[in-house]
């Protein structure tokens, strides 16, 4: 929501995805609105850089190195989900190309040109909004590692799906049926409040003053 209000260019955007999937008789056909790209994306976008979490893992099977650090089997690990969100050479290793640096805000991080494409099929190229033009596509191909917001692997949050619905729904709501501006802040300050680090959702350092009524 603040990234739409403080961007009346993007928020008319994403505003064309939802009116196709909001009507006044059925509602909100939340399957199609959670398959719209670049809701898709600037969602994607806020939890990489709006929440931090630290997983437990333990190493199972055999010692190995890790950068120059051997870790034991057995031994408990810490993984950080904000080191790599911000991880310039893991992002470009896993074949995406930056338009925008790692702690940018960037509605169209996880868009693609499907015709850009590997040797192995993966998408590779990121585009930004004047290249929206070619129905460019949502992806997370290749960002395991990279966006973790959820966890990882077989311990991923389960309701992650759920949370999605929860957030598309809840901004195709609020933004179909009022009117919302922001009030007067200066938007270079409001930043994620680094001390919830690692505990999930990251507040804002400062308060958000906004308006809202009711669409007539």
């Amino acid at each position: 929501m603040f990234e739409a209000l403080k961007d009346p260019s993007l928020c008319s955007r994403m505003m064309d995805e939802v009116e196709p999937c909001v009507s006044r008789d059925d509602g909100i056909d939340i399957v199609k609105l959670s398959e719209q790209d670049l809701l898709q994306s600037s969602y994607a976008e806020v939890l990489r850089l709006r929440v931090a979490i630290a997983m437990t893992r333990v190493n199972e099977f055999a010692d190995f190195n890790l950068d120059g650090y051997k870790i034991k089997q057995h031994q408990t690990m810490v993984i950080f989900s904000r080191t790599s969100a911000l991880n310039t050479e893991a992002w470009e290793q896993a074949g995406r190309t930056l338009v925008k640096p790692l702690e940018e805000f960037h509605a169209e991080r996880f868009l693609v040109d499907p015709d850009d494409s590997a040797e192995n099929g993966e998408v590779k190229k990121e585009t930004c909004k004047e290249d929206l033009s070619k129905k460019s596509k949502f992806s997370l191909d290749g960002l395991a590692g990279c966006w973790i917001p959820y966890g990882g692997g077989q311990r991923m949050c389960p309701g992650r799906h759920f949370a999605k619905n929860e957030i598309l729904g809840t901004f195709a709501l609020l933004f179909s049926e009022y009117e919302l501006e922001l009030g007067d802040v200066d938007v270079s300050k409001v930043q994620p409040d680094l001390g919830w680090y690692p505990v999930g959702a990251l507040p804002p350092v400062c308060k958000v003053p906004f308006r809202i009524r009711r669409r007539v």
